[in-house]
């Protein structure tokens, strides 16, 4: 898997390039294929490249969307031509990478892109007009996203270890984190807290926007449903049913 990390300033004066670079350097081992960075007004955002096959075209990242957000995902597209088809996207022309579908999609549905894009991922959008981040994860969270927040800045990163040699985080860790890495389940948005200095993770199927402020609110965007009980008159019936 690929990486990406952003340090978001909530206050004058805090480094954000530096602090971005820092968090890079805590995630090299994910971007053998190269690192990229935007910079912009008080935020800054990384990607690390990670080729999946070898010989695959170059990963330009972070991405600028139309409306000048900036667009950074680490992403497996597991159905390209269902979303490129959703897309309308030219017959003939050559496709574009999974990171830039997911831009796309961003552009055309928003926050509900999610109903189109099948596969795993994990996504960040910063709006500089807005100074509004939105991170998304993918609905089983095949892909991670830590995140904290202290009185100066918000950060987000691929690993939670780099998070912790920010200035203003404690050695603290959410234990709906430490309950995602042990078992692998998708946590309850009730299991999170926000505690400033505190590194958290975002769950599987949910999404995290911080408006202005940098205060972030967490909500699911998706709930797998069960099956209705299949209540058959007998064995036979049972085994025409699953043939």
């Amino acid at each position: 898997m690929s990486g990406l990390c952003g340090v978001i300033a909530l206050k004058e004066g805090v480094d954000v390039v530096a602090l971005n670079r820092r968090l890079m350097d805590g995630l090299r081992h994910r971007g053998p294929d190269g690192l990229q960075e935007w910079n912009g007004k008080g935020a800054a955002i990384g990607f690390l490249a990670l080729h999946v096959r070898r010989g695959d075209p170059p990963v330009r990242q972070p991405l600028r969307l139309s409306d000048g957000r900036i667009c950074v995902a680490d992403a497996h597209i597991g159905d390209p031509a269902r979303l490129l088809a959703a897309l309308d996207w030219p017959a003939g022309q050559p496709p574009p990478d999974d990171a830039r579908c997911i831009a796309l999609a961003l552009e055309r549905w928003g926050v509900d892109f999610w109903r189109y894009v099948d596969g795993d991922y994990a996504v960040a959008l910063w709006d500089p007009a807005r100074r509004d981040l939105l991170l998304v994860r993918d609905r089983i969270g095949v892909r991670p996203m830590f995140h904290v927040r202290t009185s100066d800045l918000f950060a987000f990163s691929s690993e939670g270890g780099p998070l912790w040699g920010l200035p203003g985080v404690g050695g603290a860790i959410e234990d709906a984190t430490v309950a995602e890495v042990w078992s692998q389940r998708i946590i309850s948005p009730a299991a999170w807290r926000d505690r400033p200095g505190t590194v958290g993770v975002l769950p599987a199927a949910h999404r995290l926007e911080t408006g202005a402020q940098g205060v972030p609110r967490v909500s699911r965007f998706w709930t797998l449903a069960p099956p209705a009980p299949l209540r058959l008159r007998g064995e036979e019936a049972y085994v025409e049913a699953f043939r």
